[in-house]
């Protein structure tokens, strides 16, 4: 910016001179070119550091996102290890019972042969 500030200055003084000179014409014209060299380059910063802010909030969008998927993640995994224990303890509960009705059965055979052994 250093060289920019150093050509503004002649701009600028340059429209000074004339100014004093009484060239008030040449004076305007160079007043003009400083302003808009000016404008121009602050312009730019302008936009640069729109464009900066703009990315930021952007990133800032990206990186809650990213925190939110994170967390449905986690929540459908708990899920996922919620309904893997349920279908295990289902499945335990219909084994018991497989083993339950066979037992039971069994018992049952045992009585009957035993009742028709003493028949």
């Amino acid at each position: 910016m250093g060289s920019l500030d150093w050509l503004f200055d002649c701009y600028k003084n340059q429209s000074a001179i004339f100014e004093a000179q009484g060239n008030y014409r040449e004076s305007l014209r160079f007043h003009q070119m400083y302003l808009k060299a000016k404008d121009s380059v602050y312009q730019k910063q302008y936009d640069a550091k729109m464009s900066a802010m703009a990315a930021f909030y952007e990133l800032g969008e990206k990186q809650n996102q990213i925190t939110h998927l994170k967390e449905v993640q986690q929540l459908n995994q708990a899920k996922i290890q919620r309904l893997s224990l349920i279908i295990i303890i289902l499945i335990l509960l219909v084994v018991i019972l497989i083993l339950f009705v066979n037992h039971r059965k069994n018992k049952l055979e045992r009585k009957w042969r035993q009742a028709f052994r003493h028949n």
